[in-house]
């Protein structure tokens, strides 16, 4: 129960201070604009990290739930009932209708309060429809895809237990006696006639729970009770002959689904204690008979040989509820020999298969836990000598405490909850006793470090079960407050609970998930007095903890896990407690409300959204949160997260964190980082990457600030303080030079090649009276040497950066030589790329980035490095080296500032570039190629400097054009951007979706504007790519408008098309993969378009028929065959080619030897000439079978 109003509190985030609610409700409805308008901005291309584009599900859910239960009560309605006939029930249900409703029903799941205003609306249209059809005497069979509407609304009710819990659900299921015969025979008869259980248990699980309700009958059952019957006996249950003949029944239901391995289960031990425990059934000694069958069946497995594990568990499951319903004597006479019982499933070898199963172990603990609370009470004198004989108290404490580190979750939520419920009975002094035990254990594995927490060797189990117990004794204040500074100890050190196993795998949240309970638990239960009287001394750990209350240094701790935690439950399960905290304690929070809006429960969804923002504004509310978060982005939270995306936003909030600081401040900060690269283990990198990430990242926001107009940072211009940071290099330099894989995988080589490249803007910025940077120049180009021998693609991307800083550098005079080494930089490139691998790919990128400074510093032809990069992208085998060639040309570009031959060279590359469509095993790589190379003109067409003669102006725009018609979409996409502004068309071309009509519409429209041969011949040929074969909707949006645009245009427009396409089958005879395409959209404008040319016309169709005849010329590709013979339908149209296509399809008829192709051949003969002999043959069969004489006409 106090973790469910714990998930409801963090669900609903209700404070009690109404200033508090006013303005966290204020931030929701900011945060829920604020991702509206996220989510209209993110349509437009980002470059941000995954993280930050994630959509928040609950806040949709919100957002949506008024159209989710719109859309659900009408759906249940048209579901259930017959229109029109008010009254009537459909009597089967189509199963596509029901999963439909099934599915606007389950999202509610994770906000599940949202349906709690609804429910009266919703179900009881359910039960009604339900009852109706249970009372219809003759029903359908089903169909395999429909079922009977009792099972669907059994479905449907299932559904809604499992969103919104059984004991809300059940109060709405009909409890009026006289449908307790009707239910019942309906579950009789279910049974009966029910051979594969598992189909349809929601229908037997429904009506047990319904049975469950109607077993409260404020009347003896043996007053609706029919004759007795005779019914089912049951070996070790002798009962009386007085009992009602519903009961035997309701028992003989109970007993059969006990042995259930669903859920069927439970609700048949919940009614079958239900029944026993009537007052009526009471006086007919009914608990005694059952319960001792329950307990011969639990106890003697060896009478139920082929029995399952579940047989066992129902009989245990109703002696738990037995323990619960102890109310008269004749049910407490069983305790004894339940509590026995108990005992021996976990002592007994013989039960071994029985006790090692984790919810007989969670079932054990709930018995022994409400027979130790039922001893507390000592409300029947007859057991009061069992309890002390048999130490029935201390053997329960004793037992779950022992469970708190089963490997079992179950198991140690159930005992944690059983110790917190066995404190709140036992005397203060005894409490406080058990209390102290679950703190004495936390000490076995209390770290000794007194700086910072090492849970290495801590037991993650433990930790987790003894976090809960001191969760639950908080919620129900049985722990004293004399107590609370080693309890505050124990949750502050379990909030930061982390392990990392062998392979680096981060394990502990569940510890953190139970310390954000008890943490939320001690701010609700206990008052400001009492906490402040915790003196923060005792905390023996420093948690940001110096002359602040206890309450204070909760707050912070708070903090750090909403903004840090991994884990997104956690982070909103620390946003829910802080509310709480500064709600229930007022005034005691520095800026409390304002930090409650800051640090709220919908911001921290997103991990990065909260290391970053969320931060940066709580770090503006005081100093001490910025102090706090700076110090914990530096450990396993933050720097040394597990994944590269965390440990980038913790270096950027440590950048941001940094801004506003002081130099003594800052240099605090990196000193701390530099300590920890030299100090850390060479094995864990993901650290030195975070950490070397953070320093780069406060020297560019800095030098930002320094370079920036930003008055208010007039007097932090000075820098000097960060230019000791070279100094990192005068050690072991193994760290920086390190390629191994993990290094590889932790992207440290980037770290380092990032923070070479903001020294080195540093450097520039200061001028050269501080020269730093020539002390470590021979280190630095061994570390440079092995970053541009690199691959990687993170390094890849700041190599550009670090290769013109380098540069600059030497041009400035910081160094006598260069840093970079590029001398023998041309024969490794051109040995390289010759290769099937991509290896130092790097030196490729450098040649890019340094091509200004080539000639001056590096003392290299610039034509002959373009000239590299030209035969590379022409002629790498791989495509990868192809691409990489093309980024380095697009750096060039970058530089505005090259000679006519280099360009020259340049544009021929390009043109490969666009043109390249290599196909491997791996589909069209070659899209790759043709997509960098559209980027590299698109640089061109953006930049003022460069002037582009007609002729490779044309030539590029052609290429451009061509692919605006691409059937890729990614690249028709980056295309369209391109040519946005050059296309003779109304509309932008990024404006409209490059799948549709009105897209191409707009593209095609181009031909009826009399354009140049040399336009023409690029829209023709890019719609064979995108009209030719494809996607069915690209297909038809291509088609439609390039079929719409040619109707449209004169007859001159439509002969130079008709010729144009002719033109391109001949130049495409020995491209396979282009003429297939070519055929079909041929054939595909004359079936659409038969008077597409008057047959007047100069245009000679027999020159098409011959070119259509080599196409498939001794083709051994079906598909090509295929679209030549719809070609030949449309030509048999025209008069001066009849006779011979007609002559050609009846060679082929006889010759061809895939029946496929026959059979296509025969359909277009059959449409032409009609003959009739044509249908009678089975045109699969072979060739040589054939001897039918077509008549040609």
């Amino acid at each position: 129960m106090a973790d469910r109003r714990y998930a409801v509190t963090i669900r609903r985030m209700k404070l009690v201070d109404h200033r508090v609610v006013f303005l966290a409700s204020a931030c929701i409805a900011y945060r829920i604009f604020e991702r509206q308008f996220e989510h209209s901005w993110c349509s437009q291309p980002r470059t941000n990290p995954p993280m930050a584009t994630e959509a928040d599900d609950d806040l949709q859910l919100i957002r949506a739930s008024g159209g989710l239960l719109s859309d659900l009560q009408t759906a249940l309605s048209n579901l259930l009932w017959k229109r029109g006939n008010q009254g009537h029930v459909h009597h089967l249900v189509r199963s596509r209708d029901l999963d439909h409703v099934i599915q606007l029903i389950e999202p509610f799941q994770g906000e599940p309060q949202l349906l709690d205003a609804h429910l009266r609306s919703l179900l009881p249209p359910i039960v009604e429809a339900y009852l109706a059809f249970l009372q219809v005497s003759e029903a359908k069979s089903p169909s395999p895809q429909s079922v009977a509407l009792d099972v669907a609304a059994s479905k449907l009710l299932y559904t809604f237990c499992k969103v919104r819990g059984e004991k809300i659900i059940i109060g709405f299921l009909n409890n009026e006696p006289r449908h307790l015969e009707l239910i019942l025979n309906n579950l009789e008869n279910f049974k009966a006639l029910s051979t594969d259980l598992n189909s349809t248990w929601e229908k037997s699980y429904v009506l047990l729970l319904w049975l469950t309700h109607l077993m409260l009958v404020p009347f003896d059952l043996s007053s609706i009770s029919g004759a007795s019957q005779s019914s089912e006996e049951h070996k070790h249950m002798v009962l009386d002959d007085k009992v009602p003949s519903i009961a035997r029944r309701v028992i003989a239901l109970s007993i059969h689904y006990l042995s259930a391995a669903t859920r069927e289960q439970d609700a048949a031990a919940k009614m079958l204690v239900r029944l026993v425990t009537r007052p009526d059934m009471q006086r007919l000694h009914l608990p005694t008979a059952v319960g001792s069958w329950a307990l011969t069946k639990l106890l003697n497995p060896s009478d139920s040989p082929n029995s399952s594990l579940h047989t066992f568990l129902g009989p245990l499951r109703f002696l738990v509820g037995m323990t619960v319903s102890v109310d008269t004597d004749e049910v407490a006479s069983l305790i004894p020999a339940i509590y026995s019982a108990g005992q021996r499933l976990m002592d007994d070898s013989m039960l071994a298969f029985l006790s090692s199963s984790a919810v007989t172990k969670k079932l054990v603990v709930k018995l022994l836990r409400n027979i130790a609370l039922l001893s507390l009470k000592a409300s029947f004198d007859r057991l009061v000598n069992f309890f002390e004989t048999y130490g029935v108290l201390e053997e329960t404490i004793e037992y779950c405490l022992q469970s708190l580190d089963d490997r079992d979750t179950p198991v140690r939520f159930a005992a944690s909850k059983a110790l917190s419920m066995i404190i709140l009975h036992l005397d203060p002094e005894m409490g406080h006793e058990v209390v102290q035990a679950v703190l004495e254990s936390f000490k076995e594995d209390m770290p000794q470090s007194t700086s910072e927490p090492d849970f290495g060797a801590a037991n993650a189990l433990r930790w987790h079960g003894l976090t809960l117990t001191l969760a639950h004794a908080l919620f129900r204040r049985s722990a004293s407050t004399q107590q609370l500074p080693e309890i505050l100890n124990a949750l502050l050190l379990a909030l930061s609970f982390e392990q990392r196993s062998a392979v680096g795998v981060s394990t502990g949240s569940n510890v953190r998930d139970a310390a954000c309970f008890g943490i939320w638990s001690l701010s609700r239960r206990y008052t400001t007095k009492e906490l402040l009287s915790v003196d923060t001394s005792l905390i023996g750990f420093d948690f940001n903890r110096v002359d602040r209350s206890i309450i204070q240094v909760i707050a912070i701790q708070l903090l750090l896990s909403a903004c840090l935690d991994p884990t997104g439950n956690i982070r909103r399960g620390s946003s829910a407690a802080l509310q709480e905290l500064i709600g229930r304690h007022p005034d005691q929070v520095s800026n409390g409300i304002a930090l409650v809006q800051v640090v709220d429960y919908h911001a921290v969804g997103l991990r990065q959204r909260a290391m970053v923002d969320v931060a940066q504004h709580a770090a503006d509310l005081d100093s001490l949160y910025r102090e706090a978060l700076l110090s914990a982005l530096g450990n396993w939270r933050g720097l040394g997260s597990t994944d590269i995306v965390s440990r980038e936003a913790a270096a950027e909030s440590s950048g941001l964190l940094c801004a506003p600081q002081t130099p003594q401040q800052v240099n605090a900060t990196l000193e701390h980082l530099q300590k920890c690269i030299l100090s850390l283990p060479s094995s864990n990198l993901e650290q030195c990457h975070g950490s070397l990430l953070a320093l780069s990242q406060i020297v560019d926001t800095k030098v930002r600030q320094s370079t920036g107009d930003d008055q208010s940072s007039l007097g932090d211009r000075n820098l000097s303080y960060l230019i000791s940071l070279w100094n990192l290099f005068n050690q072991d330099t193994s760290l920086y030079k390190n390629q191994t894989s993990r290094a590889l995988r932790a992207e440290l080589p980037f770290s380092v090649a990032r923070l070479i490249a903001s020294l080195g803007e540093l450097s520039l910025l200061l001028g050269t009276e501080h020269l730093e940077v020539r002390l470590h120049r021979l280190t630095l180009s061994q570390i440079v040497s092995g970053l541009i021998s690199s691959s990687e693609a993170s390094t890849l991307l700041v190599l550009p950066r670090l290769v013109r800083v380098l540069s600059r550098l030497h041009t400035l005079g910081h160094t006598d030589s260069p840093i970079l080494l590029l001398s023998d930089c041309f024969g490794k490139v051109a040995h390289d790329y010759s290769g099937m691998t991509l290896h130092g790919s790097g030196r490729v990128i450098a040649l890019g980035a340094a091509f200004p400074w080539l000639e001056d510093v590096y003392k290299l032809g610039k034509l002959t490095a373009c000239n590299l990069l030209a035969n590379m992208v022409k002629n790498a085998p791989l495509t990868e080296w192809r691409t990489v060639g093309l980024q380095a040309m697009e750096l060039i570009i970058q530089t505005d500032a090259m000679e006519a031959d280099v360009f020259r060279c340049l544009i021929s590359a390009l043109e490969a570039g666009l043109n390249d469509y290599t196909i491997t095993e791996r589909g069209d790589v070659g899209s790759l190629v043709r997509s960098r190379a559209i980027q590299c003109v698109q640089k061109i067409w953006a930049s003022d400097q460069l002037h582009l003669e007609s002729t490779s102006r044309y030539l590029l725009e052609g290429n451009i054009i061509r692919l605006v018609f691409e059937k890729m979409d990614r690249v028709r996409f980056q295309a369209a951007r391109c040519l946005q502004g050059d296309l003779e068309a109304s509309t932008s071309a990024s404006d409209v979706d490059v799948t549709s009509y009105k897209y191409f519409s707009s593209l095609f429209s181009a031909l009826n504007n009399n354009p140049p041969a040399w336009k023409r011949d690029a829209i023709l040929k890019g719609s064979v790519s995108c009209a030719g074969v494809g996607a069915e909707g690209l297909l038809r949006a291509s088609r439609m408008a390039l079929v719409d645009t040619i109707q449209q245009g004169s007859i001159n427009m439509r002969i130079d098309c008709i010729t144009t396409l002719s033109g391109f089958l001949k130049e495409s005879m020995l491209r396979e993969a282009e003429t297939q395409p070519l055929l079909e959209l041929v054939a595909y404008l004359l079936d659409a378009l038969p008077s597409i040319i008057p047959l007047d016309s100069p245009f000679n169709w027999r020159v098409l028929l011959s070119l259509v005849q080599k196409s498939h010329f001794k083709s051994n590709n079906i598909p090509r065959i295929l679209a030549a013979v719809d070609v030949y339908q449309a030509l048999i149209e025209k008069p001066s080619t009849r006779a011979d296509t007609l002559k050609k399809l009846a060679s082929m008829l006889k010759t061809n030897p895939y029946p496929t192709v026959r059979t296509a051949v025969a359909e277009c003969l059959f449409l032409s000439v009609g003959d009739q002999a044509l249908k009678g043959v089975d045109w699969s069969k072979p060739a040589q079978r054939y001897n039918l004489p077509v008549e040609v006409r």
